[in-house]
């Protein structure tokens, strides 16, 4: 089922053509990517800050599993 973003993309393709639909698409993959690089930049800040938690974590977790 596609979300608001498909279909802000097959609107401003039907109405204003092909090349604005591809700029939509540009553009949503390239805010994709940038999200996606600032939640590893910040999980990485945590558990570099949390690192021993973080290991008593992994050890709770697998004892868990």
């Amino acid at each position: 089922m596609p979300g608001p973003t498909v279909t802000v993309i097959i609107a401003n393709s039907l109405r204003s053509g092909s090349w604005a639909g591809l700029t939509n698409v540009v553009g949503t993959q390239f805010g994709l990517v940038l999200m996606v690089g600032i939640l590893a930049l910040g999980l990485q800040t945590i558990v570099a800050a949390i690192g021993e938690v973080f290991v008593f974590l992994k050890l709770l977790g697998a004892a868990y599993l």
